[in-house]
């Protein structure tokens, strides 16, 4: 996971959803795909469980397409 604070200028926004699409955040700008496999599973679950870890995070501009941007 990323975490951390972004250096910014901008004014907040006070109305709902609070973040604009161009603000900057802490996330991550590169990723490696994990595979666990989980414990005490069913026989007829697949207990192969596949996440994305962040490798590397960098201040960016939030997006909603991978980020939860909402504060």
């Amino acid at each position: 996971a990323c975490w951390g604070r972004c250096q910014t200028w901008e004014k907040p926004v006070l109305e709902p959803p609070y973040v604009e699409s161009h603000h900057r955040v802490c996330t991550y700008n590169e990723t490696k795909m994990v595979t666990v496999k989980l414990p005490k599973c069913a026989p007829d679950v697949d207990p192969f469980y596949t996440y994305p870890v962040a490798i590397r995070c960098d201040c960016d501009i939030c997006s909603t397409a991978t980020t939860e941007c909402e504060t």
